[in-house]
């Protein structure tokens, strides 16, 4: 697995600075050179505690569901990794030149004379890493809920663009490695609509955006030369204020929420492709 290197993030920061078009480009090559795995997974997501303005299921029994649903994926990084000695103790002995001397005999010729210095090196033959820490890229999207007005129909989907997560996993060599870690990111409303008085009624956008915050536990089980993994996270989603705009400067409906809240227990579960090595 390739190294996330911290000359990379001092790269971003100059790019922060410069706010070059060229210097981001740089920036993103140089990411997607050091991508260690691709993570593709599907989600669930349960609502809680309940929020007022927004259900998984519509008001009036036609449509219900038990979650959002959606999918999404993660590009991962390598920060660093922690070794154990491991299995039988490995002892290579070598000879190493160090020095050669040529004298003249009392022939008339020379001899030649070589001094070795022994060497030995200590391994193990079954070494496995300890932890491992990746700092990981995705996106994620849901969708499946519906107000809880039945005076109006609201649709949409939830978006993670991007998010960003850090993760410990332990025993990353054996065939099950549980890991945690944080994810935050940008948590946006998609193609979000609010669909008044039935089908002939005006029609609203609504936009919003906000940081999301979360703490994540999974593991990845090793099978017949792939990774799967599965995990559970808590994750913070409240947009505290919703953009609401109408068409013809339509009056916006007080009974329109002002906000909504998407924080819940997220479930995903999918499988891992590597496709780099950590440069030593």
């Amino acid at each position: 697995m390739r190294m996330f290197h911290v000359g990379t993030l001092a790269t971003l920061l100059a790019c922060t600075v410069s706010a070059e078009a060229s210097c981001q480009a740089d920036v993103l090559t140089g990411l997607l050179s050091r991508i260690t795995d691709v993570n593709m997974f599907a989600t669930a997501g349960y609502l809680y505690p309940k929020p007022g303005a927004i259900s998984t299921h519509r008001p009036t029994g036609k449509s219900r569901r038990d979650a959002l649903t959606g999918y999404g994926f993660e590009f991962s990084f390598q920060v660093a990794e922690g070794l154990k000695e491991a299995g039988k103790e490995v002892v290579d002995r070598s000879a190493k030149l160090t020095k050669m001397v040529v004298t003249k005999n009392s022939a008339g010729g020379t001899d030649t004379t070589f001094e070795y210095d022994a060497e030995e090196t200590h391994h193990h033959d079954r070494d496995k890493r300890k932890w491992l820490s990746e700092f990981a890229i995705g996106y994620g999207q849901v969708a499946g809920f519906y107000s809880t007005d039945a005076s109006f129909d609201l649709r949409g989907s939830l978006r993670e663009l991007p998010s960003a997560s850090f993760y410990v996993t332990l025993s990353p060599d054996d065939r099950i490695s549980p890991y945690v870690g944080v994810r935050s990111g940008l948590a946006q409303l998609h193609e979000t609509r609010i669909y008044d008085a039935g089908a002939t009624g005006p029609v609203y956008t609504a936009d919003a955006q906000t940081f999301q915050a979360g703490l994540v536990a999974g593991a990845v089980i090793a099978v017949s030369g792939m990774n799967i993994f599965a995990e559970g996270a808590y994750m913070h989603r409240n947009f505290p204020s919703v953009d609401i705009k109408g068409t013809d400067d339509n009056m916006i409906p007080s009974r329109f929420p002002r906000s909504l809240n998407f924080s819940g227990i997220y479930l995903q579960a999918g499988f891992q492709v590597g496709i780099g090595k950590a440069e030593k």
